[in-house]
């Protein structure tokens, strides 16, 4: 349905303007007509030009514009307002450019004939395989306004941690950016200076100035060939990681790090939980449900454990078995989710295991935090003593001359 700009006034006289989906201009106009509005100039709405559609691109869709979309449409379906009307005001309440013209899309596609969740699967990149598959289940169902609600709970969660996890990496982000800055500074700009004083009195420079001086002079000679190589290295890993060779060694790395490693593993489980857990208990076939989870938990080695689990399913096995061949997950995870298959409670046990484990990712955090903010101290310190006393030592040598 092509979408219209009119301008119009009111009884009033007062002038009014705005977007409005109509067959044609002639039906707008009635309609217009209709709620008492004096028609000024309606004229169809074309596509976005080049510069204005790659502006619209760029617009992000951020974690808080979903949610809010999610729990708002709940509310109104919840409340017994047709759908296409719940649509009809998101669009029109959506302050996100990008996720208003990605709701207009899904109504058009709606009204067409499409479900629900057909609609969404055409923007994989908004929302996802979590999202469809739940709108899905929540379709086939007629619960839909649950599904919804629970859609926007797990992602209210996920953003939580997200939140948490940002606010206690944040000042040590803060004090290595500073120290970079403050050590860039030195190096380019005043300990060149000295050096060539140094060197024009014909001082005798000690070990650690001819070090740095080195340094700085490698640094002032090749740095855009040192960018250059840093850029290229980063291109050259970023495709690398792609590649699922690459993206399963870095994630085993990832896992095999001090301290880190347990946080990479416990964030995983935690996700692979909560994904299973919900979508299993919104009616989400089981295979379909671990295919999913397999695809979101973030992690490509414990992600071939859940492929395993998906081929012992598939056979009539349970999943505890092959979670605990796998020897990844740890001991605690399988030993409940076996107690969940035998006791008929398993979205329960997946429930507790993702609040259990989204605890020991935050604690986990403050304690690789308040163990790093001290080692970042000292490496500074250790920098800046060395800048000094490369800088002091050729000083102590030049007063010795001079007396």
């Amino acid at each position: 349905m092509p979408s219209f700009i009119y301008k119009a006034r009111d009884k009033f006289g007062v002038a009014v303007s705005g977007e409005m989906e109509a067959d044609n201009a002639r039906v707008l106009a009635a309609h217009l007509g209709d709620l008492g509005y004096f028609i000024i100039q309606i004229k169809e709405k074309k596509g976005l030009p080049v510069r204005e559609a790659f502006k619209y691109r760029l617009y992000r869709i951020k974690p808080e514009d979903l949610i809010i979309f999610t729990r708002q449409l709940a509310t109104m379906i919840s409340a017994g307002l047709p759908f296409l009307t719940g649509l009809d005001i998101l669009i029109e309440q959506t302050e996100n450019r990008r996720l208003r013209e990605v709701i207009r899309e899904v109504r058009r596609s709606v009204e067409g004939g499409s479900s629900f969740s057909q609609a969404l699967s055409r923007h994989p990149r908004i929302f996802s395989d979590l999202f469809v598959n739940m709108i899905r289940a929540g379709e086939a169902g007629g619960v839909l306004d649950v599904i919804l609600e629970r859609l926007a709970t797990v992602a209210e969660r996920e953003e939580e941690v997200r939140t948490r996890i940002k606010s206690a990496l944040r000042y040590p982000l803060v004090l290595v950016i500073a120290a970079t800055l403050v050590v860039t500074f030195m190096v380019t700009f005043v300990l060149p200076r000295f050096l060539m004083i140094f060197s024009g009195k014909g001082v005798p420079l000690p070990l650690p100035t001819r070090i740095l001086f080195a340094l700085v002079s490698l640094l002032r000679s090749f740095w855009p060939l040192i960018i250059l190589i840093l850029g290229v290295g980063a291109i050259i890993f970023y495709f690398y990681l792609q590649s699922e060779e690459g993206r399963r060694r870095w994630d085993a790395f990832k896992l095999s790090l001090p301290l880190l490693g347990s946080l990479f593993l416990k964030s995983a489980v935690s996700r692979f939980s909560r994904i299973l857990g919900v979508l299993n208990s919104s009616g989400v076939p089981i295979l379909q449900s671990l295919e999913i989870a397999e695809r979101t938990i973030g992690n490509a080695i414990l992600a071939r454990v859940v492929n395993n689990v998906q081929a012992r399913v598939r056979e009539g096995g349970n999943i505890s078995e092959p979670l605990a061949v796998g020897k990844i997950f740890p001991p605690m995870v399988v030993h409940m989710i076996a107690v969940g298959e035998e006791t008929g409670t398993l979205d329960a046990m997946l429930s507790r295991i993702a609040s259990y484990y989204d605890l020991e990712v935050e604690y986990g955090i403050k304690n690789v935090t308040s163990l790093v903010e001290p080692i970042l101290l000292i490496i500074m310190g250790l920098i800046v003593g060395f800048i000094a006393l490369s800088t002091l030592l050729p000083i102590f040598s030049m007063t010795k001359i001079f007396r």
